[in-house]
């Protein structure tokens, strides 16, 4: 499975995009019967997804959570665990970044000795599939 983020691959991800729903607002009155809305237009939540991938040295880890925080206000392409590829999905924060040393790389590369965890605040910008 790909499992990428703005083309950065990723060895595990969980979580799932939220969808544009339209968006409606109460208008209804005090004293007049029946209800009123006015359509806003579609719009999605932002949601989260937790992400690991792998590094080869704690500097490689660091320079690749920098990288990571380097797209917050862009537009990426989101695949997920299932495969799914997501257009137009904005990046808004990354709210945890932790690194693991690890001693057996299980789903990385042979070289892999840090696990860089990330959790990711995104959202779908427009109708994204």
């Amino acid at each position: 499975m790909a499992r990428t983020v703005g083309g950065n691959p990723m060895i595990t991800m969980t979580g799932t995009p939220r969808l544009l729903e339209e968006r409606l607002r109460d208008i209804t009155r005090p004293g007049v019967d029946g209800s009123a809305f006015k359509k806003l237009g579609k719009r999605a939540e932002w949601f989260e997804i937790r992400t690991m991938s792998g590094a080869a040295s704690a500097a490689a880890a660091n320079t690749l959570i920098e990288g990571y925080r380097d797209l917050v206000g862009t537009l990426v392409v989101l695949v997920d665990d299932h495969n799914i590829t997501w257009n137009n999905v904005v990046v808004l924060r990354i709210t945890q970044a932790a690194i693991r040393k690890i001693s057996t790389p299980a789903g990385g590369t042979a070289d892999m000795t840090h696990a860089v965890f990330v959790t990711w605040q995104l959202q779908l910008s427009e109708d994204a599939q």
